[in-house]
């Protein structure tokens, strides 16, 4: 289940992401739209990622109940309504000290 986040955690979190390569990637793209919500921290068991990474993050995240999740859905192009697709970038945000604690690449359709 997504949350809100308030504008100024929007802004740190972003501000946090966007000193990571990927983000540079992300934005050079000709369509790069941003997307920023809190989540359970339960979301690290269902996303694609190595054991080793959900024993760092588990523990990175022992203190807290939630993880801030920052996306941004690129194409080479702008993408036509429920025709699109392209690569995803995604950020995984402590919720409290607003450390990365990770960055991973994948793709997306409408």
């Amino acid at each position: 289940m997504s949350q809100d986040v308030s504008p100024s955690d929007a802004d740190r979190a972003r501000s946090v992401v966007s000193e990571h390569p990927l983000w540079a990637e992300a934005s050079a793209h000709a369509y790069c739209k941003s997307d920023i919500f809190g989540s359970q921290k339960s979301l690290i068991e269902r996303a694609r990622l190595t054991d080793e990474e959900r024993v760092v993050l588990r523990a990175a995240l022992a203190d807290a109940d939630s993880v801030l999740v920052v996306s941004y859905f690129t194409a080479d192009k702008t993408p036509e309504p429920l025709s699109g697709g392209g690569k995803l970038y995604g950020f995984l945000v402590h919720p409290h000290t607003f450390e990365l604690l990770h960055a991973g690449e994948g793709t997306w359709r409408s």
